[in-house]
Protein backbone atom coordinates (compact mmCIF):
# COMPACT_ATOMS: atom_id res chain seq x y z
CA UNK A 1 0.00 0.00 0.00
CA UNK A 2 1.04 3.27 -0.65
CA UNK A 3 2.07 5.91 2.08
CA UNK A 4 0.29 9.38 1.24
CA UNK A 5 3.74 10.82 0.51
CA UNK A 6 4.72 8.29 -2.11
CA UNK A 7 3.98 8.20 -5.84
CA UNK A 8 0.93 6.19 -6.91
CA UNK A 9 2.81 3.34 -8.85
CA UNK A 10 1.35 0.81 -11.20
CA UNK A 11 -1.98 3.11 -10.97
CA UNK A 12 -4.91 1.17 -12.46
CA UNK A 13 -2.67 -1.64 -13.40
CA UNK A 14 -5.36 -4.44 -13.44
CA UNK A 15 -7.03 -2.79 -16.71
CA UNK A 16 -3.77 -2.99 -18.45
CA UNK A 17 -2.21 -5.89 -20.72
CA UNK A 18 1.00 -7.67 -18.64
CA UNK A 19 3.95 -7.44 -20.74
CA UNK A 20 4.33 -9.74 -23.40
CA UNK A 21 6.93 -11.29 -25.78
CA UNK A 22 7.31 -9.03 -29.06
CA UNK A 23 9.69 -8.26 -31.56
CA UNK A 24 7.63 -5.07 -31.49
CA UNK A 25 7.75 -2.27 -29.38
CA UNK A 26 4.35 -2.58 -27.13
CA UNK A 27 3.18 0.19 -25.17
CA UNK A 28 1.64 -1.63 -22.28
CA UNK A 29 5.07 -3.87 -21.92
CA UNK A 30 6.63 -0.38 -22.09
CA UNK A 31 4.44 1.17 -19.47
CA UNK A 32 5.02 -1.42 -16.76
CA UNK A 33 8.14 -1.34 -17.65
CA UNK A 34 8.96 2.44 -16.95
CA UNK A 35 6.82 1.93 -13.65
CA UNK A 36 9.36 -0.43 -12.68
CA UNK A 37 12.03 2.06 -13.48
CA UNK A 38 10.05 4.91 -11.60
CA UNK A 39 9.79 2.40 -8.71
CA UNK A 40 13.53 1.55 -8.61
CA UNK A 41 14.22 4.80 -7.21
CA UNK A 42 12.09 4.67 -3.88
CA UNK A 43 13.34 2.43 -0.63
CA UNK A 44 13.35 -1.23 -0.63
CA UNK A 45 9.91 -1.63 1.44
CA UNK A 46 7.59 1.06 -0.44
CA UNK A 47 9.24 -1.45 -4.02
CA UNK A 48 8.39 -5.19 -2.11
CA UNK A 49 4.68 -3.43 -0.98
CA UNK A 50 4.41 -1.51 -4.71
CA UNK A 51 5.76 -5.08 -6.66
CA UNK A 52 3.24 -7.42 -4.51
CA UNK A 53 0.34 -4.97 -4.76
CA UNK A 54 0.67 -4.99 -8.52
CA UNK A 55 1.28 -9.21 -8.47
CA UNK A 56 4.58 -10.27 -8.32
CA UNK A 57 5.30 -12.69 -5.75
CA UNK A 58 8.99 -13.24 -6.01
CA UNK A 59 11.40 -10.42 -5.52
CA UNK A 60 15.97 -9.74 -5.72
CA UNK A 61 17.29 -7.00 -4.05
CA UNK A 62 20.98 -5.88 -5.85
CA UNK A 63 22.43 -3.02 -4.09
CA UNK A 64 26.87 -2.35 -4.62
CA UNK A 65 29.17 0.11 -4.82
CA UNK A 66 25.87 2.50 -5.32
CA UNK A 67 24.75 0.47 -8.27
CA UNK A 68 20.77 -0.39 -7.02
CA UNK A 69 18.29 -2.36 -8.55
CA UNK A 70 15.84 -5.60 -8.36
CA UNK A 71 14.51 -8.63 -9.85
CA UNK A 72 10.83 -9.20 -9.51
CA UNK A 73 8.96 -12.45 -10.91
CA UNK A 74 5.11 -12.27 -12.01
CA UNK A 75 2.80 -14.84 -12.19
CA UNK A 76 1.18 -13.71 -15.14
CA UNK A 77 -1.58 -15.36 -16.70
CA UNK A 78 -0.38 -18.81 -16.69
CA UNK A 79 2.91 -17.70 -18.25
CA UNK A 80 5.33 -16.35 -15.95
CA UNK A 81 7.90 -13.14 -16.59
CA UNK A 82 10.46 -11.38 -14.83
CA UNK A 83 11.14 -7.51 -14.79
CA UNK A 84 14.99 -6.26 -13.97
CA UNK A 85 14.94 -2.90 -13.27
CA UNK A 86 17.84 -0.52 -12.41
CA UNK A 87 17.93 2.71 -10.20
CA UNK A 88 19.34 5.80 -12.27
CA UNK A 89 20.21 9.17 -10.46
CA UNK A 90 18.24 11.02 -8.33
CA UNK A 91 20.77 14.21 -8.61
CA UNK A 92 20.00 17.21 -10.94
CA UNK A 93 20.45 17.97 -14.50
CA UNK A 94 23.87 19.81 -13.96
CA UNK A 95 25.47 16.68 -11.74
CA UNK A 96 24.17 14.35 -14.11
CA UNK A 97 26.08 15.91 -16.85
CA UNK A 98 28.99 16.43 -14.64
CA UNK A 99 28.78 12.06 -13.89
CA UNK A 100 29.13 11.76 -17.38
CA UNK A 101 32.74 11.72 -18.08
CA UNK A 102 34.43 11.25 -21.22
CA UNK A 103 36.55 8.20 -20.52
CA UNK A 104 35.95 4.36 -21.46
CA UNK A 105 37.23 0.57 -20.79
CA UNK A 106 37.46 -2.19 -22.94
CA UNK A 107 34.51 -4.61 -22.38
CA UNK A 108 35.76 -8.51 -20.82
CA UNK A 109 33.56 -10.15 -23.50
CA UNK A 110 32.37 -13.61 -22.03
CA UNK A 111 30.22 -13.78 -25.74
CA UNK A 112 32.48 -15.69 -28.30
CA UNK A 113 34.81 -13.24 -30.10
CA UNK A 114 36.10 -13.01 -33.79
CA UNK A 115 39.36 -12.47 -35.06
CA UNK A 116 39.88 -9.45 -36.13
CA UNK A 117 36.84 -7.56 -34.74
CA UNK A 118 37.59 -4.54 -33.75
CA UNK A 119 38.00 -3.51 -29.81
CA UNK A 120 34.44 -2.84 -27.96
CA UNK A 121 34.39 -0.36 -25.54
CA UNK A 122 32.14 0.77 -22.90
CA UNK A 123 31.81 3.91 -20.54
CA UNK A 124 34.50 3.54 -17.85
CA UNK A 125 31.71 4.97 -15.19
CA UNK A 126 28.94 2.54 -16.54
CA UNK A 127 30.81 -0.47 -17.21
CA UNK A 128 32.05 -0.57 -13.28
CA UNK A 129 28.65 -0.01 -12.13
CA UNK A 130 27.82 -2.69 -14.12
CA UNK A 131 30.80 -5.08 -13.04
CA UNK A 132 29.74 -4.18 -9.46
CA UNK A 133 26.51 -5.73 -9.89
CA UNK A 134 26.78 -8.25 -12.32
CA UNK A 135 27.89 -11.75 -9.78
CA UNK A 136 30.07 -14.55 -10.83
CA UNK A 137 27.67 -17.43 -12.51
CA UNK A 138 29.35 -19.04 -15.18
CA UNK A 139 27.60 -19.40 -18.60
CA UNK A 140 26.75 -22.95 -19.32
CA UNK A 141 29.12 -22.70 -22.47
CA UNK A 142 31.93 -22.32 -20.12
CA UNK A 143 30.89 -25.03 -17.72
CA UNK A 144 30.37 -27.67 -20.44
CA UNK A 145 33.99 -27.46 -21.33
CA UNK A 146 34.83 -28.89 -17.87
CA UNK A 147 34.10 -31.71 -15.23
CA UNK A 148 34.09 -28.79 -12.72
CA UNK A 149 34.54 -24.79 -12.95
CA UNK A 150 33.86 -21.92 -10.70
CA UNK A 151 33.75 -18.22 -10.84
CA UNK A 152 34.76 -17.68 -7.61
CA UNK A 153 33.46 -14.02 -6.65
CA UNK A 154 29.99 -12.19 -4.52
CA UNK A 155 26.86 -13.16 -6.04
CA UNK A 156 24.97 -10.55 -8.19
CA UNK A 157 22.38 -9.94 -11.08
CA UNK A 158 24.35 -13.54 -12.96
CA UNK A 159 23.92 -15.81 -9.95
CA UNK A 160 20.17 -14.67 -9.53
CA UNK A 161 19.12 -15.48 -13.20
CA UNK A 162 21.01 -18.91 -13.37
CA UNK A 163 19.18 -19.64 -10.28
CA UNK A 164 15.98 -18.48 -10.45
CA UNK A 165 15.43 -18.14 -14.54
CA UNK A 166 17.60 -20.10 -16.38
CA UNK A 167 15.92 -23.39 -18.00
CA UNK A 168 12.71 -22.24 -17.93
CA UNK A 169 10.16 -20.31 -20.31
CA UNK A 170 10.44 -17.00 -18.18
CA UNK A 171 11.03 -14.04 -20.40
CA UNK A 172 13.06 -11.24 -18.72
CA UNK A 173 12.44 -7.99 -19.32
CA UNK A 174 15.48 -5.57 -18.43
CA UNK A 175 15.04 -1.46 -18.04
CA UNK A 176 16.24 0.97 -16.08
CA UNK A 177 15.96 5.58 -16.90
CA UNK A 178 18.57 7.30 -16.77
CA UNK A 179 22.08 6.15 -16.04
CA UNK A 180 19.83 3.02 -14.82
CA UNK A 181 19.26 2.39 -18.71
CA UNK A 182 22.91 2.56 -19.71
CA UNK A 183 23.56 -0.05 -16.66
CA UNK A 184 20.20 -1.82 -18.27
CA UNK A 185 21.86 -2.31 -21.87
CA UNK A 186 25.18 -3.85 -20.42
CA UNK A 187 23.06 -6.26 -18.18
CA UNK A 188 20.82 -7.63 -21.22
CA UNK A 189 23.54 -7.71 -23.48
CA UNK A 190 25.41 -10.44 -21.03
CA UNK A 191 22.78 -11.92 -19.39
CA UNK A 192 21.71 -13.16 -23.02
CA UNK A 193 24.75 -15.46 -22.88
CA UNK A 194 22.80 -16.59 -19.91
CA UNK A 195 19.12 -16.76 -20.76
CA UNK A 196 18.01 -15.57 -24.40
CA UNK A 197 14.92 -14.70 -23.87
CA UNK A 198 16.03 -10.95 -23.30
CA UNK A 199 13.96 -8.20 -23.74
CA UNK A 200 15.19 -4.11 -23.14
CA UNK A 201 13.14 -0.84 -22.77
CA UNK A 202 15.14 1.90 -21.73
CA UNK A 203 14.35 5.33 -21.04
CA UNK A 204 16.30 8.34 -21.22
CA UNK A 205 19.69 6.53 -21.31
CA UNK A 206 22.83 8.13 -22.09
CA UNK A 207 24.95 6.73 -24.80
CA UNK A 208 27.11 3.76 -23.08
CA UNK A 209 29.47 1.91 -26.09
CA UNK A 210 30.98 2.43 -29.17
CA UNK A 211 30.27 1.63 -32.92
CA UNK A 212 31.69 -2.04 -32.58
CA UNK A 213 29.73 -2.87 -29.21
CA UNK A 214 26.74 -0.91 -30.57
CA UNK A 215 26.17 -3.54 -34.13
CA UNK A 216 27.22 -6.42 -31.32
CA UNK A 217 24.80 -5.78 -28.58
CA UNK A 218 22.13 -5.07 -31.47
CA UNK A 219 22.72 -8.28 -32.78
CA UNK A 220 22.60 -10.41 -30.14
CA UNK A 221 18.94 -8.77 -28.88
CA UNK A 222 17.74 -8.90 -32.70
CA UNK A 223 14.85 -6.50 -32.82
CA UNK A 224 14.50 -6.97 -28.82
CA UNK A 225 15.77 -3.32 -27.58
CA UNK A 226 13.90 -0.48 -27.65
CA UNK A 227 15.44 3.07 -26.60
CA UNK A 228 12.76 5.67 -25.68
CA UNK A 229 13.51 9.36 -25.89
CA UNK A 230 10.97 12.20 -25.00
CA UNK A 231 11.23 15.52 -26.70
CA UNK A 232 14.34 17.49 -25.98
CA UNK A 233 15.24 15.26 -23.11
CA UNK A 234 19.52 16.17 -23.22
CA UNK A 235 20.61 12.97 -21.04
CA UNK A 236 20.49 10.93 -24.56
CA UNK A 237 22.68 13.15 -26.13
CA UNK A 238 25.52 12.60 -24.23
CA UNK A 239 28.37 11.37 -24.25
CA UNK A 240 30.00 13.49 -26.93
CA UNK A 241 28.62 11.40 -30.92
CA UNK A 242 32.40 10.71 -31.39
CA UNK A 243 33.41 8.45 -28.55
CA UNK A 244 29.62 6.65 -28.11
CA UNK A 245 26.83 5.52 -30.01
CA UNK A 246 23.30 4.11 -29.32
CA UNK A 247 21.72 0.25 -30.23
CA UNK A 248 19.41 0.43 -32.07
CA UNK A 249 16.02 0.79 -32.08
CA UNK A 250 15.02 4.47 -31.29
CA UNK A 251 11.19 5.15 -29.85
CA UNK A 252 10.78 8.74 -29.76
CA UNK A 253 8.42 10.41 -28.16
CA UNK A 254 7.63 14.17 -29.58
CA UNK A 255 6.03 16.42 -26.70
CA UNK A 256 2.88 17.16 -29.38
CA UNK A 257 2.71 14.20 -31.47
CA UNK A 258 2.81 12.08 -29.30
CA UNK A 259 4.99 8.43 -30.83
CA UNK A 260 6.63 9.39 -34.18
CA UNK A 261 8.97 6.75 -36.35
CA UNK A 262 12.30 8.15 -37.12
CA UNK A 263 15.35 9.87 -35.97
CA UNK A 264 14.67 12.42 -38.40
CA UNK A 265 11.57 13.69 -35.85
CA UNK A 266 14.07 14.50 -33.13
CA UNK A 267 15.55 18.32 -32.59
CA UNK A 268 19.87 17.49 -33.76
CA UNK A 269 21.86 16.99 -30.46
CA UNK A 270 23.78 20.41 -30.92
CA UNK A 271 20.39 22.16 -30.75
CA UNK A 272 19.44 20.70 -27.79
CA UNK A 273 22.57 21.11 -26.06
CA UNK A 274 21.92 24.78 -26.58
CA UNK A 275 19.12 24.72 -25.29
CA UNK A 276 20.44 23.50 -22.29
CA UNK A 277 22.76 26.45 -21.95
CA UNK A 278 19.82 28.48 -22.40
CA UNK A 279 17.95 26.83 -19.63
CA UNK A 280 20.76 26.99 -17.49
CA UNK A 281 21.01 30.81 -17.69
CA UNK A 282 17.10 31.15 -17.53
CA UNK A 283 17.20 28.70 -14.37
CA UNK A 284 19.61 30.78 -12.42
CA UNK A 285 18.48 34.49 -13.53
CA UNK A 286 14.87 33.83 -12.43
CA UNK A 287 16.44 32.19 -8.68
CA UNK A 288 15.78 28.96 -9.69
CA UNK A 289 12.07 29.54 -10.15
CA UNK A 290 11.99 28.87 -14.06
CA UNK A 291 12.38 25.00 -14.22
CA UNK A 292 14.98 23.50 -17.41
CA UNK A 293 12.52 22.31 -19.96
CA UNK A 294 15.59 19.71 -20.98
CA UNK A 295 15.65 18.76 -17.46
CA UNK A 296 11.74 18.54 -17.38
CA UNK A 297 11.83 16.08 -20.98
CA UNK A 298 13.93 13.34 -18.71
CA UNK A 299 11.50 12.47 -15.76
CA UNK A 300 10.83 9.49 -15.67
CA UNK A 301 7.25 10.61 -15.17
CA UNK A 302 7.28 12.95 -18.38
CA UNK A 303 8.22 9.45 -20.01
CA UNK A 304 5.39 7.47 -18.44
CA UNK A 305 2.81 10.38 -19.80
CA UNK A 306 4.07 10.48 -22.95
CA UNK A 307 3.39 6.32 -22.74
CA UNK A 308 0.01 6.65 -21.64
CA UNK A 309 -1.19 9.12 -24.50
CA UNK A 310 -1.24 5.72 -26.12
CA UNK A 311 -3.80 3.49 -25.65
CA UNK A 312 -2.86 0.92 -23.57
CA UNK A 313 -3.79 -2.91 -24.39
CA UNK A 314 -6.57 -3.62 -21.70
CA UNK A 315 -5.99 -7.52 -20.51
CA UNK A 316 -9.54 -9.17 -21.88
CA UNK A 317 -7.79 -8.03 -25.66
CA UNK A 318 -4.54 -9.27 -25.92
CA UNK A 319 -4.30 -12.43 -27.59
CA UNK A 320 -1.10 -14.91 -27.60
CA UNK A 321 0.80 -14.31 -31.08
CA UNK A 322 3.90 -15.51 -32.58
CA UNK A 323 6.45 -12.73 -31.97
CA UNK A 324 6.51 -10.67 -35.38
CA UNK A 325 8.32 -7.78 -36.48
CA UNK A 326 6.65 -4.15 -37.38
CA UNK A 327 8.56 -0.71 -38.10
CA UNK A 328 8.75 1.60 -34.84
Amino acid sequence: MNTPSSPPYFAHFENIALPTKSMNYEPHTAWWLAQCSWLAYDSKLNIATNLQRAGFDRLYYFDMRGTQGFLALHPGNGQRFAALAFRGTEKNYIDILTDIIILRNKLPDLADKEYGEGPLFAHAGFLQAFQSIWGSALPHAIQDKMNESEWVGPRGVSDVIQDKICGQEIPLFVTGHSLGGAIATLMAYHAATYHPDIYLYTFGSPRVVNHPLSQKITAVLRDRSYRCVHGDDIVPRVPPLFNYTHIDQLVYFDPVRGRVSGKRQMRNDLVVILLLHLDAILFFLTLRLRKPKTTLAHAIASYIQAIERELLTPPTQLTTMPPQRTAV
